[in-house]
This record gives structure tokens, sequence and C-alpha cells, in this order.
């Protein structure tokens, strides 16, 4: 009997002798960094483990996104942020669940990162 669960998004599955196995595509995780250097965090509220933690932003790419604009995006969206230099795509892609299943996030760095009503004016 095969035991897999397809979400919209990501999909469970059972392996014998192992347990539940988490397979998602590719997401985006971003380090927002601030023009004293310090990082933003984002502080979130977990509905489904009932627990609130601070965490770097991120998200899902659309269909139609790069890496760095699905993560400059999602910094928007989540923490009302916005990274005056823009952004670049780290190297490598983290695992968020090694040997859990295959759940890889992109590192996109946004650089001079502020509140969103101090973004920059072109003239």
């Amino acid at each position: 009997m095969r035991r897999t669960h397809d979400f919209e998004w990501f999909k469970v599955r059972w392996l014998a002798r192992y347990g539940w196995v988490i397979d998602r595509p590719p997401a985006v995780v971003v380090v927002p960094i601030a023009p004293n250097d310090q990082v933003w965090l984002a502080r979130l509220e977990r509905a489904p483990t009932a627990t609130t933690s601070w965490e770097l932003p991120g998200g899902g790419i659309d269909p139609d996104e790069d890496r760095v604009s699905a993560g400059l995006r999602e910094l928007e969206e989540e923490c009302s942020l916005v990274a005056q230099r823009g952004g670049k795509l780290f190297p490598t892609t983290l695992e968020a669940a090694p040997g859990m299943g295959r759940f890889p996030h992109h590192i996109v760095v946004a650089l001079d990162v502020v509140p969103r009503g101090r973004r920059p004016r072109h003239s």
C-alpha cells in the first residue's frame, strides 16, 4: 500500500522503517541586512504548532519569478521591509530538513533593508 499525501505545495510520503518524509519544491529564505549591518528577523505565529518564533522571512517562488525577486517580494509581504540596494543570491542551496525529505531553500541576501515607508524615490 502506498501512503502519500499530496497537498498543493508539498507532498508527504511514508517510508518503511523510517517514517514520514516531506518533499517540497524549492523556496527562498531571506537574510535581510539593515544599513547598520544588523539582521532583521520576523516574529511569526505558526498555527499548526501553536508557537511563535523569531525567523528569517521567506516563502515560495511563483512560476514567473526568479529567486531574488521572490525573496524580495516575500520580505515586503511578510515584514513590510524593502531592500534599498536589492538582493544577491547566495551560491548554494540550504536543505531545511536534512534527512527528513527534500525541502530546499535558496538564500537571498537583501541589502540596506529598511521599513517600507523609507523606500528611495527616483527623480
